[in-house]
Parts: structure tokens; C-alpha cells; sequence
């Protein structure tokens, strides 16, 4: 599985909540930076993800975070 669907199907598990670069790697086990952040990258250029500064909901930083609009759940 490709990074970018890890992200994909993490967000969508997850529903409204929104992750920072940082918990979005851990959760994927992604090890370097530039696959994590092209994936937030692509995201965030759908319409179905957001990227915005705001709160992560697992670390509480405010920083850039990504999160699915609508997960059909």
C-alpha cells in the first residue's frame, strides 16, 4: 500500500478528526518526510480533504493538519 492510501484510509477511519504530518506518519509508519508531506500535499488538493493550520486531535499542536470532509459513514 502506497503511502498516500494509508493516509487516505486513516483519515477516512477516523471521520472529521484531523492529524498533523507527524501523527499521520506514525500512524502510517512512514519514515521519511517527503513521502508524508506530498501525500498532504495531494490531499489537501481534492475536494474531499482539507489542509489548514489548526489543532492535531492526537498531539494537541497547532500546526498544518489534514482531514476528510466527508467519509461516508
Amino acid at each position: 500500500m502506497s503511502t498516500k492510501q494509508a493516509v487516505v484510509n486513516l483519515l477516512l477511519h477516523h471521520g472529521h478528526r484531523s492529524f498533523c504530518i507527524r501523527c499521520l506518519a506514525r500512524a502510517v509508519k512512514a519514515r521519511t518526510v517527503p513521502p508524508r508531506e506530498r501525500a498532504m500535499k495531494d490531499l489537501g488538493a481534492t475536494r474531499g480533504y482539507r489542509v489548514k493550520e489548526g489543532e492535531c486531535s492526537n498531539g494537541a499542536l497547532m500546526t498544518m493538519t489534514n482531514r476528510a470532509l466527508w467519509t461516508g459513514m
